[in-house]
Formats: C-alpha cells, structure tokens, sequence
C-alpha cells in the first residue's frame, strides 16, 4: 500500500472513511469493465505479441545449444595441450638433473662416501682423521641447509660420531695407561659431546667400572676370606692411586677456576664411594654376622699391615685411609676377646659344680717375684680356677699379637664382665672348697688377670700398681670394672671375717 495513499486516508474525515470501501470496489469495476473491452477491440494485436515472444525464445534456445557445442568442442583440444605439457615436464626435470648430475659426478661421489671413509677411520683408531670428515661434513651441511643429500650424509655422520665417542668412553673402561687414556680424553674434548664436568664424571664412572670388573674377575669362592681381602685391597690399591694420578694430570692441571671446584668435588666423590667400598669390606670380614667366621687376631694383624700398606701407598697423593679401619679393627678385636672369655667362663661354670665337694687342697707359699706371664702356683691346686687362668691366659695371649690403646676400655670392661660372672657363682656355693677357692680367686686369680691385661697387654700398671707408685688412675670406672672393684672389696672382707 502506497504511502501517500495512506497519508491522504489518513487526513479524511470520518465518515469519507467509512465510504472509501465501497469507493475503491466501484473503482475496481469499472477497470475491469475497460480491461475487457479493449482485450475485445485489440485481441489480434495481443495474438500478434504472443507469437513474437514464442518465436524470440525459440531463437534463443538453438542460439545457446550451439555457443554450448562450441564449447564442448573446444575442451578436449585445451586438455589435449595441456597434458601434452604435463608429460614433457618430467622429461625435461630428468634430463635437467641428469646433465647436474653428470658435471658435478666426482663432488657427489666424494660427498657419498665420506659416511663409509668416517666409519673406516674409526675402526682403524684414526680419530684424527674422523674428526676431520665430521667438521667437513658439518660445514657442508651448514653451507647448504636446503640439499637433502647433504643433510642425509651429514645424518650418518652424527650417527658414525656416536659411534666414535662411545669407543672413546670404551677407551677408559679399559685397563690403559695415563697416554692413551689422555689421549681419548683429549679427543673427547674436540669433539664437545660432553662438558668438561660432564667428562670428567664419564672418567671417574668408567675407571670405577673398570674396577668392578677387576673384582668381579677375583674367585671368592677358591678363597676364605682373609685371600680375598688381600687381593681386593690390592685391586683398590692400584686402581686409586692410577685413577687419582691419571684424573690429576688430566683434568686438574689445567683446569679452568669456573670448573675447577666442581672437578675437585667429583674426585672426593669418587675416592669417597671407593673407599667406603673397600671399609663396608673390612667391616664384613673383621666382623662377620656369623661370629664362626670370626678372623683371629694373628689374621686382622696381617690385614691391617696389608691395608697399612695400602694406606700409605694413597697417602703421597693426599689420601690418608687408615682412620677407616680403626673402627672395624677394633670391633673385630671386641669381639674375638667377647666370644673368649664367654667361653672361658662357660667352661669354668660347667665344670665348678663338680669340684664343690672336693677335699680342700693344703695352702701353698705365695710367690710375689713371678715374672709377669706366669700365673701363681696356688692355682694349679682347683682345677676350675686352673682351667679359667688357661683360658684367659689364652684370650691375653691373642690380644697381645693386636691390642691397640682404644680397646682397652672395652676390653677391661669384658674381662671385668667375665671375673664378675665367675666370683659371683663361686661366692654363692657352699663349702670349705669354695671358699679356699674363692679365696684364691679374689687374691690370686684376679689380680692376675687384671695385671697381664693391663701391664703385659696395654702396657699400663694395674689399679693397685697405679696407685703404690703415685700414677694417675682413671677418677671414673667403667660400670663393669667399678663393679668388679666392688665385689673385690667385699669379698676380701668376707674372706678376713670368715679366716
């Protein structure tokens, strides 16, 4: 509906409104009335135009069928051309590339076999040489980053220097002196695979591994374990004194001060890890889990003069071990002092039941004169006593071949445990034969044991020595000797009361 129409509508009044209805259906007769007299006056003309409009699209249609075959006749000629085009070209690119190929022959060949010429030095040791080809083959392949060829061989040329530098690292698992090993040193600098930190750990990794297999090679089971550990520390002897010369001259004399540190580090590490190896050894043998395996003394004297040796051997290049093996050394020497006299002791209780009721043997001059190794002669009146003298004459006798100063202590405090042990079973029977015996044991026996261990042993006067001659004593006791200085004192009281 026309805008203006309805402007005009709207300004009417109401009533021209109402009427505009039936205004517009009159209006609409009345054309439809002329529209069909004059189709009625000029009907020819209207045929006339029909058939003018149908002739026209006729026209047209063959008009467009034929500009249609045109085209469809046109097409297989331009497809025809353009894969004549399309076939040529491969033709061409190949006589193109043949006649490249042809004039630059010798390069390419020579380009082609320098992965083959790379994987023969190496073979052949020639690590001069193949550090060559690799710094050529890298700058062909910077030179050209585009050629596939190049890149290809400069591929297998990593691949060949891969394969250099883990026969280099092979190098140094091998039991090789200082020149070829500084020489495979120097050659992995060049090739800058690793770091220098980096290489001087793959050294330390490599040596250790070498003396894995040094100690994997040695037979335990042909050997007890005194062989053994003489050869393990031989092997160690040997391979940390080569190990810290070798690392020594090879890294650290010429060492940068940013790296120089860090190397120091890794050789403490490595020395650190090897040593420990060699003590957790010791610390096994001298003391086993299994206390039959125990070595006696005369066997731990030759080891540690053994592991002395070795000690001494890495002291001149500023490795002092031999605080490592006090600690095992004196367990062991505990311990074999520990299974003694508890043998001692148990042999001394089995057999004391048998002589309580024994006659009371006459009482013998006592002879203060002796010689220090000589236990008194009233002993040999008890048997049990006798037997118990014996058998810590015995345990004396080990401790004498190794006791060294900080034992002592311990020691006492065993022989203390084990007198204790005794005089309290003695003093606790019945009998005129156990209490001559046990007047012997708290004036003979005891005072015995207590000089041989520390006169004849340690080298020190016993407690009572000490304090006739105005030597200092010790102002605290051990708790086992204190006790056994207690139970002396009031069993000799006892002893005076019943006399």
């Amino acid at each position: 509906m026309d805008d203006t129409y309805i402007a005009q509508l709207a300004a009417l009044p109401l009533q021209q409104i109402k009427d505009e209805p039936g205004a517009l259906q009159q209006s609409a007769l009345q054309l439809t009335q002329s529209l069909t007299a004059l189709c009625h006056a000029q009907y020819p003309t209207f045929l006339l135009a029909h058939g003018s409009s149908s002739t026209l699209n006729s026209t047209l249609a063959d008009l467009d069928s034929t500009l249609e075959s045109l085209i469809a006749s046109l097409s297989p000629l331009n497809d025809q051309c353009t894969q004549f085009a399309k076939s040529t070209q491969p033709v061409l690119a190949q006589r193109r590339a043949a006649a490249l190929l042809l004039e630059h022959h010798d390069k390419l060949l020579d380009l082609l076999e320098l992965p083959q010429l790379l994987t023969t030095c190496i073979v052949n040791s020639s690590y001069q040489e193949a550090l060559d080809l690799i710094a050529h083959a890298r700058q062909l392949a910077t030179r050209f980053p585009d050629v596939a060829v190049v890149q290809d061989v400069r591929a297998e040329v990593e691949h060949a220097a891969r394969v250099m530098a883990a026969q280099l690292l092979g190098v140094l698992r091998e039991p090789a002196k200082l020149p070829v090993l500084f020489r495979a040193v120097n050659f992995l600098r060049r090739m800058a695979e690793l770091d220098e930190d980096e290489l001087a750990l793959a050294f330390l990794t490599s040596r250790l591994a070498l003396f894995d297999a040094t100690v994997a090679a040695l037979d335990k089971s042909g050997d007890d374990d005194v062989d053994f550990l003489r050869k393990y520390s031989d092997a160690f002897r040997e391979c940390a004194y080569d190990v810290v010369s070798q690392y020594t001259t090879i890294f650290l004399e010429h060492a940068q001060p940013h790296v120089h540190v860090e190397l120091h580090h890794l050789l403490a590490s490595f020395v650190h890890t090897l040593s420990q190896r060699l003590v957790a050894l010791v610390r096994t043998t001298f003391v086993p889990s299994d206390t039959a395996r125990l070595l006696p003394p005369g066997n731990i004297a030759t080891l540690l003069t053994r592991l002395s040796y070795t000690a001494q051997s890495l002291a001149r290049l500023g490795l002092d071990l031999r605080p490592l093996f006090d600690a095992p050394s004196q367990q062991s020497i505990v311990l074999s002092a520990r299974i003694a006299l508890e043998a001692a002791a148990d042999d001394f209780l089995r057999v004391l039941p048998n002589h309580l009721a024994a006659k009371v043997p006459a009482p013998s001059t006592s002879d203060d004169q002796r010689p220090l190794h000589v236990p008194p002669a009233s002993l040999a009146a008890f048997l049990p006593l006798a037997q118990l003298t014996n058998a810590l004459a015995g345990a004396l006798n080990n401790l004498r071949l190794l006791a060294p100063p900080a034992t002592r202590d311990d020691v006492y405090a065993l022989f203390a445990q084990t007198l204790v042990r005794c005089g309290n079973v003695l003093g606790a029977a019945d009998g005129p034969w156990a209490r001559a015996a046990l007047r012997e044991y708290v004036r003979a026996l005891v005072p015995f044991a207590e000089r041989a261990l520390l006169e004849g042993v340690y080298a020190e006067p016993a407690t009572a020595d000490a304090e006739a001659q105005g030597a200092p004593v010790p102002a605290v006791e051990r708790e086992d000797v204190a006790e056994l200085h207690r139970l002396m004192r009031q069993w000799e009281s006892w002893i005076q009361e019943v006399s």
